[in-house]
């Protein structure tokens, strides 16, 4: 009887680890992904900051 515990022990044990390394994975996978996401979105934000407003500050609306 004491046998199949700590089998069962070692086997909870496996378990744990296994999901822990499964979800540090994940969590590694989702920080990259969003690395790249930020960095595309700035690189797209980059491209339109120089390109002229066509509207932009060709009308003042003031109010007294």
């Amino acid at each position: 009887m004491e046998l199949s515990s700590m089998m069962n022990r070692q086997l909870a044990d496996l378990r744990h680890t296994l999901n822990l390394n499964m979800l540090q994975s994940s969590l590694s996978t989702q920080v990259a992904q969003a690395a790249v996401m930020l960095n595309d979105f700035q690189h797209s934000q980059q491209s339109t900051v120089h390109a002229p407003h066509p509207y932009a500050g060709g009308n003042v609306d003031m109010k007294a």
